[in-house]
């Protein structure tokens, strides 16, 4: 079957105008222009609200990014100077900023070449007794097993944040990702699943003191209007965003239903060319990335774009070989290095059409040929 002659771009950001969803932020945004409460208001707490029920947790945080989701954690777990956290390289730098932000170490943990993902064997081997915490991110939108990293981390003593930033709405053994690790970080930037016009980011606890300290730090440490309970710092969500996540939220059951849609297409046509991620049982991902590994990637990277095909290499290097950080540990990341030359991200749009998937696999399959 010849692959229709279109162009498929990686994302697609606008909002038309006149669409029901261009209509309802921007009636949303008038209700607030003229209601005249711009920050941390009733937007904000409904919010909340709604994103601790949907992922099965007390509370909810809102910030002004994912990466402070994290930080904030951290800083809530009392991760201070000299302490160790066990991370993944092949991240978004946000992970290793926000740990040396604290004063602590980052320790890189290799992955599991099956799902590109930190396990409790990766793990283990890295813990001394100067492990404080474990981030364990949910690359792609795909859990880890938490199960077993949790019992890791228990035998430790070891706190566990879940780095949940590209799954919102992932599950895994039937708990939504971010209910399962001591606090679940969210980042609501544009190009998430569920994004503000902007940076946004939560994070999600069950956890009474770790709440109350965060909604703390992300408003200068204030307890009340005037009384300071700690130093804190300026993370606080406006009304505008969280009004449009809330307008957003009704839609993310579609949208991760549309990409798991196409992830199954990619899965049952491209398998036998490329290695993908293996869900397995209990394991429900919601591919804010669809990443296979491959042969000959940037050549099939630049092929693709011959063919009116945009997709994205994330990342071209690794967290442990950019400058700040080459001075760590990094000798027995082989998996990691290995997939530093293999990863190739794939348009995975929710509004893809049927001819754009169909275009994707047989381009693939042409370059294979």
């Amino acid at each position: 079957m010849k692959a229709p002659d279109i162009s498929v771009p990686f994302v697609n950001l606008g909002i038309p105008k006149g669409s029901p969803e261009h209509k309802n932020i921007l009636s949303a945004i008038s209700d607030i222009l003229e209601g005249g409460q711009f920050i941390c208001r009733n937007m904000v707490n409904s919010f909340e609200k709604e994103l601790a029920a949907y992922c099965g947790s007390r509370w909810a945080v809102t910030l002004n990014s994912g990466t402070d989701a994290i930080f904030m954690s951290l800083l809530a777990l009392n991760i201070r100077t000299g302490d160790e956290v066990i991370i993944p390289a092949n991240v978004f730098w946000a992970v290793a900023n926000s740990v040396v932000n604290c004063g602590a170490i980052p320790v890189f943990a290799d992955v599991e070449p099956s799902d590109m993902l930190l396990s409790a064997a990766t793990i283990e081997p890295m813990i001394t007794s100067r492990t404080k915490a474990i981030i364990c991110v949910h690359l792609t939108g795909m859990p880890c097993h938490m199960k077993d990293i949790n019992q890791l981390a228990a035998l430790y003593h070891i706190a566990v944040i879940e780095d949940a930033a590209q799954a919102l709405g992932a599950v895994y053994n039937g708990h939504k990702a971010g209910s399962i690790g001591k606090t679940g970080c969210f980042s609501f930037h544009p190009l998430k699943n569920i994004g503000c016009l902007g940076d946004g980011g939560a994070l999600v606890t069950d956890d009474q003191d770790v709440y109350e300290c965060c909604r703390q730090l992300r408003n200068h440490g204030l307890e009340d209007k005037f009384s300071q309970k700690r130093i804190g710092f300026n993370s606080r969500l406006d009304e505008i965003q969280a009004a449009v996540l809330h307008i957003r939220m009704r839609h993310i059951d579609r949208i991760i239903a549309a990409k798991r849609h196409i992830a199954a297409i990619y899965n049952s046509e491209l398998s036998n060319l490329c290695e993908m991620v293996n869900e397995g049982k209990g394991r429900q991902g919601v591919y804010q990335l669809f990443i296979i590994q491959c042969d000959k990637r940037d050549d099939l990277h630049r092929y693709l774009l011959r063919k009116g095909i945009h997709s994205a290499v994330h990342y071209p290097r690794f967290q442990h070989e950019q400058a700040p950080y080459q001075r760590y540990d990094s000798e027995h990341l082989q998996v990691t290095r290995k997939l530093a030359h293999r990863v190739l991200s794939l348009p995975i749009r929710g509004d893809m059409s049927e001819g754009e998937i169909s275009k994707v696999c047989e381009t693939i399959k042409s370059f294979y040929t």
